[in-house]
């Protein structure tokens, strides 16, 4: 009977085993997500380490070379035109990445789940413009609000691997004690409690390493592949699909996989699919996994099902991170209106200060 009972034991570990191996090779790891007040489904987890003390990552500075600071791939002689210092003292650093005309994007953000808070810190991340009415906006909105990162290159499509760049930079040499840095664009609504509920429950208030959380696709289609497969610098991936990769809507990072992206991304010519990559060609000759959090995303159809009714009705079994892109200024305004009220989610009401 004991026999029969450890070879039982045995078959399941090794299956389960099997199965995580087998989920690994895609490069993609799928988690329970619906979280509550008493339970944590992100504890070491293998992938990723939680630290269980409080201290800053170190970054690494003496791989990089003298001339970094000036450096953005091919870019010789880069600077930051707008900056805004962090404090010594952040749980999160939230990056939004924002075209410089989306100026009520910016707004609907500050006065919503943007709104200051002692842990947290967000800035909009911008580049130049030619247009001298749209500078001088940018320079009174920055005046006003200190929170924009602009950097020295031209905010054109084909650039946006220089705002990711740009981006880690900031972190880097600004803001390096920060535990945990999240990216989204200006279009994305961030339910900033159940954030600041699932960094210090779930995960750990002292932070994490070899952390990469996003909504990733999993495998590009044959035709995405085509897209770009002829101008790919990675030979390795000329005869397959890419590996899986971040949606480059949001995605949230610990401190030491920004600076391995960063130092890697340094060492490269400009490619302008910049979410291939930064979080999926990078990431995985770094062997740092995608965490999917698919669960904890809420979809479009069902923001438009809340706004019509103008609540939530899944309060007490699901919580999410974040919305789908798309979310206009207005609607915006009516999620935040929603989902401020401490009684939304009751678990969340000590997030709620």
């Amino acid at each position: 009977m004991i026999k029969k009972k450890f070879s039982l034991n045995f078959i399941c570990v090794c299956s389960g085993l099997i199965i995580f191996l087998a989920i690994w090779q895609i490069g993609v790891i799928v988690i329970p997500i619906i979280f509550s007040s008493s339970s944590s489904h992100f504890k070491n987890f293998p992938s990723y380490t939680l630290n269980d003390f409080n201290s800053s990552y170190n970054y690494p500075m003496e791989r990089l070379l003298p001339s970094d600071y000036t450096k953005l791939m091919n870019v010789k002689s880069f600077k930051f035109h707008m900056l805004s210092e962090c404090t010594s003292s952040l749980l999160l650093l939230i990056t939004v990445f924002s075209a410089p005309t989306n100026f009520e994007q910016r707004i609907s953000i500050r006065e919503t789940w943007g709104k200051s808070r002692k842990d947290t810190k967000i800035v909009f991340i911008i580049g130049c413009v030619d247009n001298m009415n749209v500078h001088k906006k940018l320079e009174e909105e920055n005046k006003k609000y200190q929170d924009l990162i602009q950097g020295g290159f031209s905010d054109i499509s084909v650039y946006k691997t220089y705002k990711y760049i740009t981006a880690f930079k900031y972190v880097i040499y600004h803001c390096p004690e920060v535990k945990f840095i999240l990216k989204v664009n200006d279009d994305v609504f961030v339910h900033i409690y159940a954030v600041l509920y699932f960094l210090n429950v779930e995960l750990s208030p002292y932070g994490a390493k070899n952390l990469l959380f996003c909504t990733p696709v999993e495998k590009a289609t044959e035709k995405q592949n085509m897209r770009i497969k002829w101008i790919s610098p990675f030979p390795e991936y000329n005869d397959s699909y890419f590996p899986p990769y971040c949606q480059e809507w949001s995605s949230l990072y610990s401190p030491d996989v920004i600076f391995i992206l960063y130092e890697e991304l340094q060492k490269m010519k400009h490619f302008w699919v910049e979410d291939l990559l930064t979080t999926g060609v990078l990431a995985k000759r770094a062997k740092v996994p995608c965490i999917s959090t698919r669960g904890l995303t809420l979809f479009r159809d069902t923001v438009d099902k809340i706004l019509k009714k103008s609540q939530w009705e899944d309060e007490h079994t699901r919580l999410f991170l974040y919305a789908e892109p798309s979310i206009t200024p207005k609607k915006m305004y009516s999620l935040w209106k929603i989902f401020e009220n401490p009684h939304t989610n009751s678990i969340l009401k000590p997030w709620h200060s």
